[in-house]
């Protein structure tokens, strides 16, 4: 293997080969890998909890953010146009981030079932 897996992670590789792209650009998953098939959509629905992650930062640091906005005195569309700028920016990059990890996750897990579950050739 090229990658370890925090590197992987960052550079969103394949969990399984981590040299295969899991992204096709910076918002588009590819379906399988190009290097060894992997499939990076196992079951419908799979990245929902990947996107609590960014949500959850989300809120906690737009919040504190938008206070210190409020208290400082900007109004109106002053304090909204930062937080939505730091909003699309902060949070859909790392939403792919999440989502890498997530996928990185399942396999992980995936794998350690699967040595779970082979019975022992115990003779």
């Amino acid at each position: 293997m090229i990658f370890g897996v925090i590197p992987a992670i960052f550079l969103r590789r394949c969990p399984s080969c981590r040299r295969g792209k899991v992204y096709e650009n910076h918002f588009r998953l590819k379906k399988l890998c190009a290097h060894c098939g992997y499939d990076f959509y196992p079951e419908p629905g799979f990245y929902l909890g990947a996107m609590m992650v960014p949500y959850v930062f989300s809120a906690i640091t737009t919040v504190p953010f938008a206070i210190f906005l409020k208290v400082t005195g900007v109004v109106g569309s002053a304090l909204v146009a930062p937080l939505a700028w730091y909003y699309l920016c902060v949070v859909s990059l790392l939403l792919c981030y999440s989502k890498t990890f997530w996928l990185h996750l399942e396999f992980r897990i995936s794998q350690r079932q699967q040595k779970l579950e082979r019975p022992s050739s115990k003779s």
